[in-house]
């Protein structure tokens, strides 16, 4: 059953939308028009005789409605008819329109004309001609009153007479109408029709005279209740979807779908039916029935197209058959469509002279969507057992024939373009034969298992071979040299050489060599190879590079370079080694030894006790008989190896050679697995697993998906349990279990059930249920799943995250962190204690008054996971709220809060309580508008407390920290300290503390009495902007100088020398110095100052004005006695401090008789408590004046003063 078939083309020229449904007619001149709809239009293109398409595709009726279902008729005036469905305006009411065109492609009627009545389904409408004459028929009504109608039109004065009744309903209602007019000027309908036939549907038809009224027809037996006549003979099945064709002998044939066949009737002109009826082809349950027409051939016979799934390489084909004569079928069906790429839908067909017109939807050609495809086909002459030749054209041509009728006598000559071969049906094509194919290029086998016999000489030309679909083999005639490098070939499943020496050289696919007999050499291409291999001579080249490969040899073997796998075949004891690659080794039924050299290898000795050696690299092990042997110590044995064992097996058993990490149980049966002193990964198998991990951190995962109950031990170490049903065990005494272990489970689980036997600490929920996971009196990590869980913590500080879902977590004792991801999480602190923290990646309140998904007071709260812009509120209590990496708004409401907004611009709400507030972004806002307390900003940018852009409220304090660089007060008494750098601070108003910290800093105070830390000689005081009446004080622990402008500036009084600072200088203010534990020089220069040396021995310089020293250290003669440089008697003091200085009692002016003057230091009686030496000048303290203790030096006042006791004050 040979034909041609051209190349199918695209017919639409928009590709927008879905084009489907076409329909074609040939007109009068030899021309075609094909229509199809899309996007609810009906479009038109219409094409020369030779296939060239005539101007552009055009609407036939825009989309006003939905429309489908379009058939397009010729008349006999040259031009042609279009008919359509569309929906009414009313609900459930469709009707058929009609339109005719002239030869032009000029519309002869303005709009579509509606042809007859209303319908609520159905409305499926068949063309045919005779003469001038179109005849329409259709289905209308709903259910059982469903009946045929039809109408007549003539071309030249449009509808005429009243609608016909042509099949009433009877029954239980006719549909699906086809009908064609016959050579004698009569017409055949045929429908479906329910309940007549004995089954369901039954196919029946009915002969009408050109005026529509009926003609007496043969069978009246299988007349209906409606005098149609019966059709279809088997009544096993539904009979549905008739197709009609006109036969060239003056009769007819029906088609119809039974069940899951194609069945046909084949009628004379008599309308008798000739002979029984033709099973076209049993296609299963993958047809759409309605996809089937049928159309009369020329020479006589009919040829049948379907759309079947599974029939080409990408989904639904189109498939075709021809039907001679005498109702014989010519071959088997085939494939139509040439383009597989996707799938082909709704074939069509025509008569177009000798050939046959087809039209598609295909899925992928135009590039969105469904488009319509054209094809031209032409029967060809059966080939026999006699010479024959067909011949070609210029274009892109397919030949289809069967194998068995070729012989060496006929001719195939494609001619020019690309033309291609196809077999019809499963066979053995001899492509040698010298005169078959001439000008082919290429060869497509059928469906089923073909064998192409081939020859280096006779694959000149040849580009491609495809083997379609089946088991195909490509087999040499003859020994010697096959290059197939240049060939394509597509879906062949062997390529075969002879029982001598061949050499074969594969294409670039995907090809599997079998040089048979012989010393043969096999090379591969870039695709998966495979090589068989029967002599220890035969040679396998592979390129760098060239896919997956795989050698089977039933000879001991060694793969050569670029080889990835090999496969002992037969039962003898070989040996097969593998190469640098990743190699996978496949043993026979013997005793085979399997050696992996480099690369991660997998290696499956089969049945027998094999010995498999896995080299270095991440090698696999497939166990299957005790006496196999896995050896990781030969070969330099390295990396992380896996045993797949489908017996039980121990990893530190004798079974193994060397360290092997992993064991994965095989199989169904109840197996063990145990590991050994590294960490392993086992996995148990579907039965019943006991897995004991031993040393290390290993991971036991049960395996059966809680099919069977596993025992899971892990020994020492932080294990990993993987569990799937509630009565798997997990035993962390056993084995020296110890760490912190964690299990995965895909189901509710209790750490203190009956099944948990030691310590466990961490959970995790996987699956897809809502399960409850509970931790024990351990510190616990438990995290859910999507599901809605519960999770409970109970005794330890644990970490509670459920993951998606709305979950509820209960924390118990302990500081607990719970990690919520849902506004219908639950937080139930209630039983708990501890100091808690939420973190949550949504917006989130710890204040239970707002929140009633809050039970119980939670501490701290932080906004996390999310670059999202939301929100953290506090409760009552001291909060510690953090945010995001986005823009939050945190607030404190009561308690002594901590709020740091993280990355972004924040808004940070104290609230009530001695806040903190954590800024690093010029764009964070600090409030403290309702808040009460004394308040905290730690900056890590600059920052004024007096911006009311960013500090909203009374904040008392401000640290800078990291690399901020300024810091400024407000109106209040402000603490401002700085960090590392070279920071400004500005007090402003208020008595304010100032600290600038490491670095040279300018410290500005303003108004007020304010306190300056100092510790750089680069710091500078500045007090110009202070009042007179305020008393600033310095603490400095580096020498500093109230003169110098580098170091102070304005009116600053105080001075206290801290750490191991040594000298102070005043200014010309009445200044208060003050020393430390140094040797401290203390000069006060003008003004009336105050000199304090403490410890150590001080030098005291008082200046101009009337100064004061004071003494209130304990007097030590070596360490702590103080030098006064400029000591002024009557106009200088110097300060006591009773309680250091007990025997001066009280307060006030020194007793005239408690002072004496002399040059030998010592008291003349008992009350000589404080001794003036005008000889040295030393000043004396002795404790009990004339008795037996001696006086003790407290300073140096100068030699030969006038000192009297006026001088000197007690406090």
């Amino acid at each position: 059953m040979p034909y041609v078939a051209e190349t199918e083309t695209l017919v639409n020229t928009t590709a927008a939308g879905e084009q489907t449904s076409s329909s074609a007619t040939v007109l009068k001149d030899g021309s075609y028009v094909v229509v199809w709809t899309s996007a609810g239009a009906v479009m038109a293109q219409h094409f020369a005789a030779d296939g060239k398409k005539i101007g552009s595709e055009f609407t036939v009726i825009a989309p006003a409605r939905l429309t489908g279902s379009p058939v397009v008729t010729a008349t006999d005036d040259g031009g042609y008819v279009v008919t359509w469905q569309t929906f009414g305006e009313a609900v459930n009411s469709i009707i058929n329109l009609t339109r005719q065109f002239g030869a032009d492609d000029a519309p002869k009627t303005e709009s579509g004309i509606q042809i007859g009545s209303l319908s609520k389904v159905g409305a499926q409408v068949s063309v045919t001609s005779f003469g001038s004459q179109i005849f329409y028929s259709w289905d209308v009504g709903e259910n059982t009153t469903r009946s045929i109608k039809g109408r007549f039109y003539d071309t030249k004065t449009g509808l005429f007479g009243a609608e016909l009744t042509l099949a009433p309903a009877g029954g239980y209602g006719k549909s699906m109408p086809a009908v064609t007019a016959l050579k004698d000027g009569t017409f055949v309908l045929t429908y479906s029709s329910a309940m007549e036939d004995g089954s369901g549907l039954g196919i029946y038809a009915l002969r009408f005279r050109s005026d529509g009224t009926p003609v007496t027809t043969g069978n009246p037996a299988s007349q209906s209740v409606t005098g149609g006549f019966r059709v279809n003979t088997t009544v096993t099945n539904n009979q549905t979807n008739p197709s009609i064709a006109a036969l060239e002998d003056g009769g007819f044939v029906i088609v119809w779908m039974s069940g899951a066949a194609i069945m046909a009737q084949r009628y004379g002109a008599d309308g008798n039916a000739v002979g029984g009826e033709v099973n076209i082809a049993t296609i299963g349950s993958t047809l759409m029935p309605f996809m089937m027409k049928v159309v009369a051939l020329k020479e006589g016979g009919f040829f049948v197209v379907w759309h079947e799934l599974g029939k080409d390489a990408n989904g639904a084909a189109v498939m075709g058959q021809f039907v001679d004569a005498g109702g014989r079928l010519s071959g088997a069906s085939f494939v139509v469509n040439k383009l597989t790429a996707g799938d082909q839908y709704l074939a069509s067909a025509t008569q177009k002279g000798f050939d046959i017109l087809l039209t598609w939807s295909d899925s992928t050609q135009d590039g969105d969507g469904l488009g319509v495809m054209k094809q031209v086909i032409r029967k060809q002459a059966d080939l026999t057992d006699q010479d024959e030749t067909i011949t070609g054209t210029s274009s892109d041509e397919t030949f289809v024939t069967d194998p068995g009728g070729v012989s060496a006598g006929d001719s195939i000559n494609g001619g020019g373009g690309t033309d291609t071969i196809v077999l019809a049906a499963a066979g053995t094509m001899d492509v040698t034969l010298p005169r078959v194919f001439s000008g082919i290029e290429r060869l497509t086998g059928s469906p089923g298992n073909d064998v192409f016999i081939v020859s280096a000489e006779r694959l000149e030309g040849l580009q491609k071979i495809d083997g379609a679909g089946g088991n195909d083999i490509l087999r040499m005639k003859n020994t010697g040299t096959l290059d197939l490098s240049m060939m394509e070939l597509v879906s062949i499943e062997k390529i075969e050489g002879t029982a001598g020496n061949d050499t074969i050289v594969g294409s670039a696919g995907r090809d599997i060599i079998d040089g048979g007999a012989g010393e043969d050499g096999m090379t591969g291409g870039a695709g998966d190879d495979t090589y068989y291999v029967d002599n220890a001579s035969d040679s396998v080249t592979e390129r760098e590079g060239g896919g997956f490969d795989d050698i089977v040899a039933s000879v001991s073997y060694t793969l050569l370079a670029h080889i990835e796998r090999l496969t002992l075949s037969g039962t003898g004891d070989l040996t097969a080694r593998g190469n640098e690659l990743d190699n996978v080794l496949v043993g026979n039924d013997g005793k085979n030894t399997l050696t992996g050299g480099l690369g991660n290898d997998d290696l499956d000795g089969g049945k027998g006790a094999d010995l498999m050696v896995g080299g270095q690299g991440f090698d696999r092990y497939h166990v299957d008989d005790a006496k196999d042997i896995v050896d990781e110590a030969a070969d330099n044995g390295g990396g992380r190896d896996t045993v797949v064992s489908t017996i039980s097996f121990s990893l530190s058993g004798p079974a193994v050679r060397g360290e092997v990490e992993n064991l994965t149980l095989a199989g169904e049966d109840d197996l063990d697995g145990i590991g050994n002193a590294i960490r392993n990964f086992i996995t148990g198998n579907n039965g019943e697993n006991e897995l004991r991990g031993l040393a290390g951190n290993d991971q036991l995962d049960g395996g059966d998906r809680g099919r069977a109950r596993d025992i899971l031990v892990g020994g020492a170490g932080d294990d990993f349990y993987i569990v799937y049903g509630e009565e798997d065990i997990i035993d962390e005494r056993a084995d020296g279990g110890e760490g912190r272990d964690s299990v995965s489970a895909s189901c509710s689980f209790d750490f203190e059930s009956d099944n948990i036997r030691g310590d466990v600490e961490d959970l995790f929920l996987t699956g897809a249920g809502d399960f409850i996971g509970a931790g024990n009196r351990l510190a616990n990590d438990i995290y859910g799943n999507e599901g809605n869980n519960i999770l409970m913590g109970r005794d330890g500080d644990d970490l509670l995250d459920g993951g998606l879902g709305n979950d509820v977590l209960i924390g118990g004792t302990g500081n607990d962190t719970y990690f919520v991801s849902d506004q219908n999480d639950i937080v139930d602190e209630r039983d708990g204690n501890g100091t808690d923290t939420v973190e949550s990646f949504i917006s989130y309140s710890l204040n239970a008054r707002s929140n009633a998904n809050i039970l119980g007071a939670v501490e701290n709260l932080i906004l996390s996971r999310s670059a999202s812009n939301i929100d953290g509120t506090g409760n009552e209590l001291a909060n510690q709220i953090t945010g995001n990496a986005a823009s939050n708004t945190l607030t404190g409401l009561g308690g002594d809060d901590r709020l740091d907004g993280g990355g972004g611009d924040d808004r940070l709400v104290g609230g009530v309580g001695n806040d903190t507030y954590i800024v690093d972004s010029v764009g964070d806002v600090v409030s403290e508008a309702n808040g009460l307390g004394r308040d905290l900003v730690l900056s890590s940018v600059s920052f004024s407390l007096s911006d009311a852009t960013r500090a909203i409220g009374a904040i008392e304090n401000l640290t800078l920290t990291g690399t901020a660089a300024n810091g400024t007060g407000n109106a209040l008494d402000n603490v401002l300290t700085g960090n590392d750098l070279q920071n400004v601070l500005t007090g402003l108003s208020g008595n304010d503390i100032l600290n600038g910290g490491k670095g040279a800093d300018v410290l500005l105070g303003g108004k007020g009495s304010d306190i300056y830390y100092v510790d750089n000689m680069a710091d500078l005081v500045d007090e110009t902007g202070g009042r007179k009446g305020e008393t600033d004080t310095v603490y400095s622990s580096v020498s500093f100088d109230f003169s110098d402008p580098m170091q102070a500036a304005g009116a600053v009084e105080n001075l206290v020398l801290t750490g191991t600072a040594v000298s102070g200088t005043g200014n010309g203010f009445d200044n208060v110095l003050t020393g430390n534990g140094m040797n401290n020089i203390l000069s006060g220069g003008a003004g009336n100052d105050l000199l304090i040396g403490g410890l150590g021995s001080d030098t005291l310089t008082g200046g101009s004005g009337a100064d004061t020293f004071r003494f209130d250290t304990m007097p030590n003669a070596r360490t702590n006695v103080d030098t006064i440089t400029d000591f002024r008697s009557g106009e200088d003091t110097v300060l006591l401090e009773n309680a250091i200085f007990t025997s001066l009692r009280a307060t006030g002016k020194l007793g005239k008789t408690f002072f004496a003057v002399g040059t030998d230091g010592l008291a003349k009686d008992r009350d000589d408590f404080l001794i003036y030496n005008s000889k040295t000048g030393a000043l004396m303290y002795d404790a009990d004046a004339n008795g037996k203790g001696a006086a003790m030096q407290i300073a140096w006042l100068g030699k030969n003063l006038q000192v009297s006791s006026t001088d000197f004050t007690v406090i």
